[in-house]
This record gives C-alpha cells, sequence and structure tokens, in this order.
C-alpha cells in the first residue's frame, strides 16, 4: 500500500521493509566499512552505521537505480548523516585569538615550529 505524504508518493512501512531487506540488508557490511573508514577516532562507527540504517530505510524507496549505483546512492547518505551529526561540533567551535596569534608567532620566529604551531598552521590551511 502507497500513501501520498505532500502529494508525493510514499510506500507502507513494509514495502520500505521489503526494499530494505532487498538492497541494503545484504551489503551493510560495506556500508560500515565504509563509515569505518569515514569516522573519526573520537566517533563510534555503530553509532554512525546505526543512524546510517535508519536514514536508508526512511529513504530507500527514493533509490533510482536508473540514476546512480546502489554503492554510490549509499554513499551519499552515508556523507549526509555524518555531515548532519557533526554539524553541532562545527558550530560549536571557539577560537581564542590571544592563543592562535601566540601561536602564528612562535611559528614564524622559529626554525622549528613547536608542534603546537604546526598543528595550529595545518588547521587554517
Amino acid at each position: 500500500m502507497t500513501i501520498s505524504i505532500n502529494g508525493q508518493a510514499v510506500p507502507s512501512a513494509e514495502e520500505r521493509q521489503r526494499l530494505f531487506d532487498q538492497l541494503i540488508t545484504p551489503n551493510i557490511a560495506k556500508i560500515r566499512r565504509y563509515v569505518a573508514h569515514l569516522a573519526f577516532p573520537s566517533e563510534s562507527p555503530d553509532d554512525i552505521l546505526q543512524e546510517v540504517l535508519v536514514a536508508l530505510f526512511r529513504n530507500v524507496h527514493l533509490y533510482d537505480p536508473q540514476r546512480a549505483s546502489l554503492a554510490a546512492w549509499s554513499c551519499v547518505v552515508v556523507r549526509s548523516v555524518l555531515s548532519r551529526l557533526r554539524l553541532p561540533q562545527r558550530s560549536g567551535r571557539v577560537v581564542h585569538t590571544e592563543s592562535l596569534d601566540a601561536l602564528i608567532d612562535d611559528a614564524l620566529t622559529a626554525d622549528h615550529p613547536s608542534p603546537r604551531a604546526r598543528q595550529a598552521m595545518e588547521a587554517l590551511a
């Protein structure tokens, strides 16, 4: 059974489950490897995978094999989920200009910049 929301056909939960079982379930191990490859050391690949699988389940009816391979479509979903999960981390970033100025001065005056100065320069690049 398909329902319509805002004029767009949305399959029932049973139909989405059938599509998920057919398309996604056989590829979960590959998707997890991709998630683990993209995850930061501070992130749990299993937690990210759970969010990715929810997103894939919700959107599995939107997959169109005429437009992209399942692998490419899944990669886009993974990156979208990662961006959404990481957004709060980016918006909460605070830069202390005094510390940054000191690191830049240290980096510019030293023949061999300190590891902290090197990190600051790499972060600005």
